[in-house]
């Protein structure tokens, strides 16, 4: 069984030895936040995969408002064991959330543009 304070089960459906926290404390508050929501979209009890995906939206508009850089111009180090962890933990998490790949690799408006695409499908299927 697992426990919903230290291992919640939403996360564990990523089925990576690592957990979205161990990724989004590497960032800023609005870009972790977006990574959070990204990751358990549609896998948390009690939350739709429409509001979490609007709320991924939120938080990385609010971040793309006060940054210049692409998020993959501001991962941690590899010279580190740390570095190296986080960057690891990223890449796994990549394979698993294909949302957080975007955005590492092709920046904030692009993730945006296919988190509102997501959310306009789900919402076209539901009506």
């Amino acid at each position: 069984m697992s426990n919903i304070i230290d291992h919640p089960p939403h996360y564990e459906a990523c089925r990576v030895s690592i957990e979205p926290i161990d990724v989004c404390e590497a960032y800023d508050f609005c870009t972790g936040n977006a990574i959070k929501y990204m990751c358990r979209a549609g896998k948390k009890a009690g939350s739709s995969e429409v509001t979490d995906l609007k709320k991924a939206r939120w938080y990385l508009e609010r971040a793309l408002a006060s940054k210049t850089l692409r998020i993959a111009d501001r991962l941690p180090l590899a010279d580190t064991p740390e570095g190296m962890r986080v960057r690891g933990a990223i890449l796994l998490l990549c394979s698993q959330v294909p949302l957080l790949a975007t955005l590492i690799n092709f920046g904030f408006q692009t993730v945006i543009e296919q988190i509102s695409a997501r959310i306009d499908d789900i919402e076209g299927d539901a009506s």
